[in-house]
């Protein structure tokens, strides 16, 4: 998957100027219940702020499955959910086969180097998936690029 053809930063960019989510009747119910929930927890954990939700133009990757959650093919806009983790920008996209928005999970990558017998740094992401988990019936998961 490619996200406005140039990669992650691009992403966050992008996002940047992206919109809420809170009017949008084309994505399902439960998604946009999904991302309000995720929004209200990460509002009560410490190191976080600014959280918000919000749809980014991606590129269609073909040979991507799952890909981003995308339902109108000629206008590809995906849901995502970001906020600041103590400065850094952390920004989760979600995925899920659109003939089956019950199957929807959110993912970011992470950049960084990890050094052998050190944990990398996820910016605060193992914590919040297990919350996202817990109180809102969330999937999520951090990858490291």
């Amino acid at each position: 998957m490619r996200v406005e053809g140039i990669g992650l930063l691009s992403l966050a960019l992008a996002i940047g100027s992206g919109g809420h989510c809170g009017g949008r009747a084309d994505y399902p119910p439960a998604v946009r219940r999904e991302m309000a929930c995720m929004v209200d927890v990460l509002k009560a954990v410490p190191g976080v702020s600014s959280p918000r939700t919000g749809f980014v133009k991606v590129a269609l990757d073909p040979h991507s499955h799952p890909g981003p959650l995308i339902l109108d093919r000629r206008h590809p806009k995906a849901p995502f959910v970001d906020y600041l983790w103590r400065g850094s920008k952390v920004v989760f996209l979600a995925y899920g086969d659109t003939s089956d928005t019950a199957n929807v999970y959110f993912q970011v990558i992470l950049n960084g180097l990890v050094t052998p017998g050190k944990e990398p740094d996820d910016l605060g992401t193992s914590n919040i998936e297990r919350l996202w988990e817990s109180r809102c019936g969330v999937e999520a998961l951090s990858l490291f690029e």
